[in-house]
């Protein structure tokens, strides 16, 4: 497992990207926020955040890790499968933030957008490819990024600020 330094350097960046997405001027929701947006709202938060910032830092920042490249190649593999995990119930999440059956069509177009992202970012990881892995894992970002401007989300901590 990875160091306690490399835990706070994680933490670090993790806030560092939550403020650049904070300060960032959005739009307020069309509608307010049901219990349905909180709980994808809370899904993104507490799963999918977390696991994206750990796969940044690994692909990323891997050579200012204290890990043998066994042990990164190991926690790389177990977060790309987080990740595909969380997203392949993105892709069936039964109430997404829209009213309108267009609107669930653009909120799934999203989700399969980045479930294929993320299944080739696995097979990246896999071949121990890391290029392919940063372009996979920006693919997603953007993906990310512009399904919460398009649906307005009230996310305080934005997958990535847009560059």
């Amino acid at each position: 497992m990875i160091g306690a330094k490399v835990l706070d350097r994680l933490i670090l960046i993790g806030i560092l990207a939550l403020v650049g997405a904070c300060s960032e001027a959005q739009l307020p929701p069309a509608d307010p926020p049901s219990n349905k947006v909180t709980a994808l709202g809370l899904l993104m938060k507490t799963q999918v955040n977390p696991t994206f910032t750990r796969l940044i830092v690994l692909v990323f920042h891997s050579e200012d890790l204290e890990a043998d490249a066994e042990t990164i190649q190991t926690e790389l593999q177990q977060a790309g499968a987080v990740l595909q995990g969380v997203v392949a119930r993105l892709r069936v999440w039964d109430e997404p933030p829209t009213k309108s059956q267009e609107g669930r069509e653009v909120f799934y177009t999203y989700a399969n957008s980045v479930g294929a992202a993320s299944a080739r970012l696995a097979a990246a990881i896999e071949r121990n490819d890391n290029p392919a892995a940063a372009r996979e894992l920006q693919q997603i970002a953007n993906t990310c990024n512009n399904c919460h401007h398009f649906f307005r989300l009230r996310l305080k901590d934005s997958v990535v600020p847009s560059r």
